[in-house]
């Protein structure tokens, strides 16, 4: 991989973002760093927190006459990669969906299509927040050059989760003032946060900080509780963005 991905200049940069079109566009150009030109985020669920119903696609770059084939078609009650969104927060490739023949003949017709409209080098994503709120991603590549490994993988992931993070605190009606979740995060939670974004293990931070992996694990829960999330990289975007943790 040839581009260099600083992943503090992204934060910074899309906590910045004043409109989600502003915010988009950081996200896309970024990915297409990484050879990925093609995103779509759609809202799986309701998403009461910030005034929006489910709907496919809501932000887009997709080529327009796929998503009105795709729409007639009915395609999103087949496609396997909404399936999956909806089964997991871990990113996925869509070329790995049916590694056991179990699509039905729509969905291999689908997918094929979806490589025929210049959707290669998928990778899907979904993120599912404590309030049963599930937004998932699809990034592609258009001339299918874009570079896959587990690396590149974990990148999306981490800027899909940034991205995602900044755009609902746009949408949110009330602004983003501090939630009281947010800030009644305890010291011990504090440090915790700290060590996990400057990428120190469960085990290094028990060491560092004298607690059993018990108790390290019950202040892992809260604090993920607090904010909203449910793994490492989405708390370390949260807690920048709020200013608990410094580069």
């Amino acid at each position: 991989m040839d581009a260099v991905i600083d992943f503090w200049t992204f934060i910074e940069k899309t906590n910045a973002a004043k409109t989600a079109d502003e915010l988009f566009n950081q996200y896309t150009c970024t990915l297409g760093k990484l050879g990925f030109d093609l995103v779509l985020m759609s809202l799986m669920t309701d998403h009461l927190s910030i005034g929006k119903p489910k709907g496919h696609g809501i932000i887009r770059n997709y080529d327009e006459s796929w998503m009105k084939y795709y729409t007639e078609k009915g395609y999103a009650s087949i496609d396997p990669v909404r399936k999956q969104v909806m089964l997991t927060t871990h990113p996925f490739l869509w070329s790995q969906l049916n590694a056991q023949d179990t699509y039905t003949k729509k969905q291999d017709i689908m997918m094929n299509e979806a490589q025929d409209a210049g959707l290669k080098c998928g990778i899907g994503l979904g993120i599912h927040k404590n309030n049963r709120e599930i937004a998932g991603f699809g990034v592609a590549s258009s001339d299918g050059t874009a570079e896959i490994n587990q690396n590149i993988v974990s990148l999306v992931k981490a800027l899909t989760n940034q991205f995602h993070m900044a755009y609902t605190n746009i949408e949110r009606k009330h602004g983003s003032s501090l939630p009281p979740e947010i800030a009644n995060i305890t010291n011990i939670e504090s440090d915790i946060l700290h060590y996990l974004s400057v990428g120190k293990s469960k085990g290094v931070i028990s060491d560092i900080m004298g607690l059993n992996p018990n108790t390290l694990d019950y202040h892992l829960r809260n604090l993920y509780q607090k904010l909203g999330v449910n793994d490492k990289a989405y708390a370390v975007c949260v807690g920048a963005r709020y200013g608990l943790i410094n580069p």
